[in-house]
């Protein structure tokens, strides 16, 4: 399996905690704002969100309708009836801790929305802007670690080169991105704030292939849509295993400056292998 893990515009986005001015500060109270999803249809479909189906290719329906039929599988299946869970979840207890040992925080209870936290910002104000101190009330707590899944989705991998028609054109991926913010409540200040994808590169080098039997070549490993929730869906656990923990790492070091994350399980399971779906479409 190959995926990359990206941070989103870090060059001009991501603004990494300063431990020092932290530390200088003395907060003394952290809450964790935690948001999760259990849809695996992303925050638009795929025919929207991936513009590079050749038009009126048969193969371009086909693959989307595959990987909308593999979402709603694994939605009804593994999320609601087996308790699959967004990795974002453990990402944030695991973050959260590592802020409450580095900084020796009290940890306030979490709260499950951003829209129901009594002192973090809404769903609809700028990312970037810190969230004003309500006045009255119990005191706020003196930091605020928000964490939230933007993006977990499969995406359909390209269909053709340069309008020519793949071989391999039945492939999907997985996405993942969560968002990363740290604000102290005392200053209204944005301490630290990012983001992590998590995609298959197969398909961004398969579309900038040199011909058509390279592109093919490029996109043979990679796993179909059913793949994905075929074998009690051992394939969708175990990429999303991987791109949380890809995220946590990338997120403890680049963003937070905290230290490796906890081993994982070591039952953890291997990714399976492709199981070779062969195309239904005709050539």
């Amino acid at each position: 399996m190959t995926l990359a893990c990206v941070v989103a515009g870090c060059a001009t986005s991501r603004h990494p905690l300063d431990r020092a001015s932290l530390l200088a500060s003395r907060p003394k109270t952290i809450q964790l704002v935690v948001e999760t999803t259990d849809k695996v249809s992303g925050a638009s479909g795929p025919a929207e969100r991936t513009p590079f189906f050749p038009p009126g290719l048969i193969g371009g329906v086909a693959a989307i309708a595959a990987v909308q039929e593999a979402q709603e599988k694994a939605e009804r299946v593994f999320f609601r009836d087996k308790g699959l869970e967004d990795p974002t979840r453990a990402i944030a207890e695991h973050l959260a801790e590592g802020l409450v040992a580095d900084y020796a925080l009290a940890r306030l209870e979490t709260a499950t929305s951003r829209q129901t936290a009594r002192w973090a910002k809404k769903a609809s104000d700028d990312w970037q802007a810190a969230p004003k101190t309500p006045s009255g009330g119990p005191r706020p707590p003196d930091l605020v670690l928000e964490v939230l899944t933007t993006e977990m989705s499969l995406e359909p991998g390209p269909t053709g080169w340069q309008g020519l028609r793949l071989r391999n054109r039945n492939r999907a991926g997985l996405r993942y991105e969560l968002q990363v913010r740290l604000v102290d409540q005392r200053s209204d200040q944005v301490l630290a704030s990012g983001s992590c994808e998590v995609r298959d590169v197969r398909f961004a080098a398969a579309r900038n292939a040199r011909s058509r039997d390279e592109a093919d070549a490029l996109l043979a490993p990679a796993p179909t849509a059913h793949d994905f929730v075929a074998l009690d869906g051992q394939r969708l656990v175990a990429e999303l295993d991987l791109a949380g923990d890809r995220c946590e790492r990338d997120l403890r070091a680049g963003l937070l400056a905290l230290g490796p994350p906890p081993p994982p399980p070591s039952n953890a399971a291997p990714v399976p292998a492709p199981l070779g779906e062969e195309q239904t479409d005709g050539e």
